[in-house]
C-alpha cells in the first residue's frame, strides 16, 4: 500500500499471537501494534485501507475459536483500528477480493466444526457500511462472483 508493507501478527502455533507491524520502505522503520487477539485473518485492501477479518481467536488447550472481528490499518492516518463493523457471522480461511470500493469477504468454514458456510459479508468503503449476501454454494466460486456484478 503506498510504501508501507502491512503485516498481520499471526501465530507460529494458534495460541500466543505476534504483533501487527508495518514496514516502510522509504525510511526503513518497522512499527508495531499491539497483539489483537485476532490469528490468521484474511485481508484486501480498498482505498487508503488494508481491512483484515476473520480469522482464529489464539487457542485455549489447543482449541481455537473463530473470530467476526474486523481490524483495519489505514495508510492515510498510519493507524490501526479495530471496525465497529463486523463480519456477519464467526469465520476462517475466508476469500478476500475488492471490487472498486467493496472489500469483499467470504465464505469460509463457519463456526460449527469448521463446517463452509454459503455466507458473503460486503464492506463499503465509501459508507462504512457491511452487508451480507447469501450465495448457493457453500464452496461457490468468488472470482465468478465479482465478475457477475451482483455485489
Amino acid at each position: 500500500m503506498g510504501n508501507k508493507v502491512v503485516f498481520d501478527g499471526g501465530s507460529a502455533n494458534l495460541t500466543v499471537p505476534y504483533d501487527d507491524a508495518v514496514f516502510d520502505v522509504v525510511t526503513g522503520i518497522w512499527t508495531h501494534q499491539a497483539v489483537d487477539g485476532i490469528i490468521d485473518p484474511n485481508v484486501t485492501t480498498v482505498g487508503t485501507k488494508a481491512i483484515f477479518a476473520g480469522g482464529r481467536s489464539p487457542s485455549y488447550m489447543g482449541f481455537s475459536s473463530y473470530t467476526s472481528g474486523v481490524k483495519i490499518y489505514d495508510t492515510a492516518t498510519d493507524q490501526w483500528s479495530r471496525s465497529p463493523v463486523s463480519l456477519s457471522e464467526a469465520r476462517a480461511e475466508l476469500a478476500a477480493f475488492t471490487e472498486g470500493p467493496l472489500a469483499v469477504f467470504g465464505p469460509g468454514q463457519g463456526s460449527f466444526f469448521g463446517a463452509p458456510n454459503n455466507n458473503v459479508d460486503v464492506y463499503n468503503n465509501l459508507t462504512g457500511h457491511r452487508r451480507r449476501h447469501g450465495i448457493h454454494a457453500a464452496d461457490a466460486d468468488l472470482g465468478r462472483l465479482s465478475r457477475s456484478k451482483r455485489l
